[in-house]
């Protein structure tokens, strides 16, 4: 990351119900927008990163976590039937942005 940037990463961890058809995985991780309609999250972590002039990496204020609260929200009875956790990190376009 070039000196005096800011940036950050998203990692969102979803419960997807289980495929009966003929989709892939790669379908259902295709688009973030798509994937959280279908699925419910269950955690997610939001990490600031900047550098320095001199070109150091830092971890920018304060890192942002949700968890699942509710039990029946992952219950796999209540999911109707198998379901998987699927991961999903999210990078801005662009990557960088100027601090200033």
């Amino acid at each position: 990351m070039p000196p005096d940037h800011r940036t950050f990463i998203r990692q969102r961890i979803v419960l997807m119900p289980e495929n009966t058809g003929d989709d892939t995985k790669a379908d259902q991780t295709s688009s973030s927008s798509s994937s959280s309609s279908k699925g419910s999250l269950r955690y997610l972590a939001h990490i600031r990163f900047v550098t320095s002039q001199t070109g150091k990496l830092y971890m920018h204020s304060d890192i942002r976590l949700i968890f699942a609260r509710n039990k029946l929200d992952y219950d796999d009875r209540t999911a109707g039937g198998k379901a998987q956790l699927v991961t999903l990190t999210d990078i801005p376009t662009p990557k960088y942005w100027s601090r200033k």
